[in-house]
């Protein structure tokens, strides 16, 4: 989701708006740290990851592929990143007709950015389903 309540800047008279992405990740970030959310926004270059969890992001990597196989014939939307290009692949594969299942779809809606993990298409309706590595259910 792009915000638009970020610091402004003036420059020559002029008010420039600062556009950044907020995630629910970073929202529960913020929640635990200010500090922290200010860091990953304005500077993420300074973040480091640890190995414990480099582990954690290759056991989330693991824990998709594995999501991925429960649904076969799925399309997984892979754009590198890009996100205008997988809301555009995911608009395309929504367009077809009938049953779908879409990985790692994207969608935009008056601003706000929606990625899920699995969105199942089924006689019409739809539904998202957002997959966790954990042993329990979290209250967030």
């Amino acid at each position: 989701m792009a915000c638009r309540d970020g610091d402004d800047n003036e420059t020559e008279g002029m008010r420039i708006m600062t556009s950044y992405r907020l995630s629910k990740s970073k929202i529960l970030h913020g929640l635990q740290c200010e500090k922290r959310l200010w860091m990953q926004i304005h500077q993420p270059e300074e973040g480091e990851f640890s190995e414990a969890t480099e582990r954690l992001f290759s056991a989330g990597h693991r824990v998709g592929e594995v999501a991925r196989s429960l649904f076969p014939g799925g399309v997984l939307i892979e754009t590198g990143g890009d996100l205008r290009a997988a809301i555009e692949k995911t608009r395309e594969v929504l367009a077809g007709p009938g049953d779908r299942t879409i990985f790692e779809p994207t969608f935009e809606h008056q601003g706000v950015l929606v990625k899920a993990d699995v969105l199942l298409r089924k006689r019409g309706r739809v539904r998202l389903i957002e997959v966790k590595a954990a042993a329990a259910v979290k209250d967030h």
